[in-house]
């Protein structure tokens, strides 16, 4: 099997999304013009989403040709290794300058339970929105996603991400649907499934699902809170 090319455009769009965020919050505490400019940048956030509901599906194929379950705990792994090196220096880096600005009078923060193990623990497999505690730093939870998805893409490549798949895609699609109108299920998981119906139609050549099922997607992003905020 001929090696599949990495797709250099979605460096940039990634490029694009995070200078969007980076100034949104440059940005957000300021009025009139200047607030305007990057009243929208959160979105980057949702663009990362369908990023990877398009890219991980296609490393996936691109590292495992014939991918079955026996690869998942080598993909969960390799995902793991990009993953948590600059997640634990990060975490690392905030309770360590948490513990430096309490010493300040100026500190108005609290560091009741800050380094409670369990805590600290729920934050390495990024449980947090299953338990009751808090993220230590609120931007954390755009993680919690990612490893939920590549927990899930893992699990349900073999049979939804080939072109001749597409009832099991589209069973899926369907499914997320259900669970966020019904159950309550967080809207930013359709997210992924809008990248994944991307890398269906570019990657599988599969025109199927295009417009018809990423028309049905967009409501439901409509307010798109959820638990896993």
């Amino acid at each position: 099997m001929t090696e599949l090319p990495r797709i250099d455009l979605i460096d940039y769009l990634r490029g694009l999304a995070a200078l969007s965020v980076a100034w949104f919050h440059l940005t957000n505490g300021s009025e009139g013009w200047l607030a305007d400019t990057g009243r929208y940048g959160f979105l980057g956030v949702e663009a990362f989403f369908v990023i990877s509901g398009l890219v991980i599906p296609y490393s996936i194929l691109r590292s495992f040709p014939e991918y079955s379950l026996r690869d998942y705990p080598t993909f969960i792994l390799r995902r793991m290794t990009r993953l948590e090196p600059p997640y634990l220096v990060s975490l690392l880096l905030v309770l360590v300058l948490t513990l430096v600005a309490a010493q300040l009078p100026q500190f108005r923060g609290t560091t009741e339970g800050l380094l409670d193990p369990w805590r600290i623990a729920a934050h390495l497999f990024y449980l947090i929105p299953l338990t009751g505690y808090e993220w230590l730093q609120p931007v954390y939870w755009t993680l919690a996603y990612e490893f939920a998805f590549y927990i899930s893409i893992g699990l349900l490549f073999p049979w939804i991400a080939r072109k001749e798949q597409a009832l099991g895609f589209l069973a899926l699609a369907g499914a997320c649907m259900v669970l966020v109108a019904f159950l309550d299920w967080p809207a930013r998981v359709l997210l992924f499934v809008m990248g994944l119906q991307v890398y269906r139609h570019v990657i599988q050549g599969d025109p199927a699902w295009r417009k018809p099922l990423g028309a049905r997607l967009l409501p439901g992003l409509n307010g798109s809170s959820g638990r896993f905020n």
